[in-house]
């Protein structure tokens, strides 16, 4: 909800369009919280967005425990339990529809790696036959476990743990949706996750109709443990972070398994500055 990026950059281009665009970001995040007849969130929103002009966002949500506040929000017959950190995040996924690039079946396998709360599996589960939803964040995990028990969902199950390229504990950094393996600052804890690879868990799955990965930078390291998976993969979704990795090496590593690749901006501008989603086909499949 709150443009970071973006206020943070504003020093470096012409100010007049910088701030002109700014208010068209600050009224539409403001009307769409009315929208959703979130007025707390409505009334704050002014005071965070002259907070985070300030640099000094962080201290602001902390102090007011913003992020502690669990919100409830309904799309269609989906009911999600979130908090405010979650909100661009089920916007991406239930208003900008940014994953969905496939005629869905109602006998497909699906894994979603990199679950957070559950937007994502919640909104498949209810098209496809089966949903493996990996999460290793235990805040996340635990959200993502009350999602799917407010839905009554009985064809996902939840993994706790980490797509990684080896099998132990590794530390992951920050909270939310944009939880890492990298430390962005030196203000994020860090929390020790069980790490497993996708072959691990794939092992006895014939196929996988279609894989979603988004990982927050970790995407080589969880490919590179999925090399017999994107084997038996027909179709792919991975959300790439080029300012935290060497894209060029995804785009190579996926290649070799026979998908047929393409790159698809972000709809947000803003965040399509710092990530962008690569689509995969496998080659001779429907």
């Amino acid at each position: 909800m709150i443009p970071l990026e973006f206020i943070r950059k504003i020093s470096r281009v012409s100010m007049k369009k910088s701030w002109s665009a700014l208010f068209r970001i600050f009224y539409n995040n403001l009307m769409w919280l009315l929208k959703k007849r979130l007025l707390f969130f409505f009334f704050v929103y002014p005071v965070l967005t002259f907070f985070t002009l300030l640099d000094k966002e962080n201290k602001f949500l902390n102090f007011f425990k913003l992020n502690n506040k669990r919100i409830l929000l309904r799309h269609g017959k989906i009911k999600l339990i979130l908090f405010y950190r979650d909100l661009e995040t089920y916007k991406e996924i239930y208003e900008d529809n940014v994953y969905d690039f496939f005629d869905l079946k109602r006998n497909w396998i699906v894994i979603d790696c990199g679950a957070n709360i559950g937007c994502y599996t919640l909104k498949v589960a209810k098209k496809v036959g089966k949903v493996i939803s990996i999460e290793p964040h235990p805040h996340n995990f635990y959200v993502l476990l009350q999602n799917l028990k407010i839905n009554k969902n009985k064809n996902v199950v939840p993994l706790n743990l980490a797509a990684y390229d080896k099998e132990g504990l590794i530390e992951i950094y920050g909270d939310g949706p944009t939880s890492s393996i990298f430390r962005i600052s030196n203000l994020e804890r860090s929390t020790r996750v069980m790490s497993m690879t996708l072959d691990s868990i794939t092992k006895k799955m014939k196929r996988i109709d279609l894989l979603k990965i988004d990982v927050e930078g970790a995407e080589i390291k969880v490919l590179r443990g999925a090399t017999r998976t994107l084997r038996k993969t027909r179709n792919l979704i991975l959300e790439v972070h080029p300012f935290l990795i060497d894209d060029k090496k995804i785009w190579e590593m996926l290649a070799r398994y026979r998908f047929y690749l393409k790159k698809y901006s972000h709809p947000d501008p803003l965040i399509s500055e710092k990530t962008y989603i690569i689509i995969g086909k496998k080659l001779g499949r429907r």
